[in-house]
């Protein structure tokens, strides 16, 4: 049986912590288009407005009955794109 040393077991523990930071990153959410949501110019309007930010766009219902554009972007975007 393989012993394992102390750095071994370090930095596995530490791959593992980063790994599951990585996948905690906040994603926040804008409406970008409230009514009459296109799905192709949604994305492509997310994806330029918040291209350093992995921004999607996505059509969701609303209470109303229509579609809105809602861009899902990583929290970290500078105020004046928000």
């Amino acid at each position: 049986m393989a012993k394992l040393s102390f750095a071994q077991i370090f930095t596995v523990t530490l791959i593992i912590l980063v790994i599951s930071k990585t996948s905690e990153a906040d994603r926040c959410q804008k409406v970008i288009q409230p009514t009459n949501c296109n799905l192709g110019k949604c994305q492509a309007d997310c994806s330029f407005q918040y291209r350093d930010y992995r921004g999607i766009g996505k059509c969701i219902g609303s209470s109303n009955g229509t579609f809105q554009c809602v861009c899902f972007y990583d929290c970290g975007a500078p105020p004046s794109l928000v």
